[in-house]
């Protein structure tokens, strides 16, 4: 895999969005989420080093981490964290 493949993005605020994109890394496959930020220039939208790169073999931890907290917030009532 040469290029990166983005799987899903949405906004973050008014100036950044967070783009989820499959890459490859030193031979290693990806899940790379990551801030980009509108630089309204020339250079376009550029990634920010805020965000996480997360090895194949750990997205089933991740995906369990996040059915988690999805059930954890269903829960809640009132907002309250």
């Amino acid at each position: 895999m040469e290029e990166s493949i983005l799987v899903g993005e949405w906004k973050k605020n008014t100036s950044e969005k967070v783009k989820v994109h499959v890459t490859e890394y030193k031979g290693e496959k990806l899940l790379s989420i990551r801030v980009w930020v509108d630089t309204k220039g020339e250079r376009g939208e550029i990634p920010v080093k805020k965000g996480i790169a997360i090895r194949t073999d750990q997205l089933p931890e991740l995906q369990r981490a996040i059915e988690k907290a999805n059930c954890i917030l269903a829960g809640l009532e009132g907002g309250e964290v």
